[in-house]
């Protein structure tokens, strides 16, 4: 599902996909052995596969260090971990590992009107400066009609507009204006900079409703394809840049 996901807000995306869980419901699982599998998952993806972006999938109630050891690793070469927050509201508090908060990007769901889905979330983080939250209420993937929701579902969803944003900025003209600002976009600060500029309204309760629509505000939409990418291009450097702030 997360695959799907992904490859559906991100077509030209390369998928790689690791199962470390055989029942999706926790509660019949050896939580020990999934630890490990998810350390072991992670240090292969990191060392192997040479990501940009890791979505992970799952939240456990308990931190385990070899799984923070492994996301420091990921995320000190630059990869962009993002991890749900929970869909227990405030019965656990936000989960391992989204809650490494210098590590991993932690992702809130709001619904499709950019307000946050109170009944999934937990409280916002208060180590975190920002508690970015993107669609994840009631999204359809399939054809069927079947509506999922999740903080793991908003996960996905920003890997893949994460991914789209980085595959943009290697553009020859988008390099052309970002420079060395690509690079910093490739780091944890630079991405959540780029998705607090795309929030909508700022703050909700807390969090930041992140719509990515809005980072065309401003730009002339009767421009030419070449003045509006200079456009996007500019943003975003605008909002890496603001992320010392």
């Amino acid at each position: 599902m997360v695959d799907e996901l992904v490859i559906k807000t991100f077509k030209k995306a390369d998928i790689y996909v690791s199962r470390v869980l055989e029942d999706e419901d926790l509660r019949h699982v050896d939580v020990i052995k999934v630890q490990k599998r998810i350390k072991d998952a992670v240090k292969y993806a990191t060392k192997t596969w040479e990501m940009d972006v890791m979505a992970m999938g799952v939240g456990l109630e308990n931190q385990h260090d070899g799984m923070r050891d492994a996301v420091r690793s990921a995320r000190n070469k630059d990869i962009l971990v993002f991890a749900p927050a929970s869909n227990m509201g405030n019965l656990t508090g936000i989960a391992f590992p989204a809650r490494l908060h210098h590590d991993a990007l932690c992702m809130f769901s709001m619904d499709a009107r950019a307000k946050i889905s109170h009944s999934l979330n937990p409280q916002p983080s208060r180590h975190r400066r920002y508690n970015l939250a993107l669609f994840g209420e009631q999204v359809q993937l399939h054809e069927d009609g079947t509506l999922l929701s999740g903080t793991s579902i908003s996960t996905a969803i920003a890997a893949g507009l994460a991914a789209h944003l980085l595959d943009f900025s290697r553009h020859v003209d988008s390099r052309e204006i970002l420079m060395r600002d690509e690079e910093a976009l490739r780091t944890m600060e630079g991405m959540e900079s780029v998705f607090v500029r795309m929030s909508r309204g700022g703050s909700d309760d807390g969090y930041y409703c992140v719509a990515p629509w809005s980072l065309l505000e401003g730009i002339d939409t009767d421009l030419d394809r070449k003045s509006r990418r200079s456009g996007l291009c500019h943003a975003n450097k605008a909002a890496v840049r603001d992320r010392n702030y």
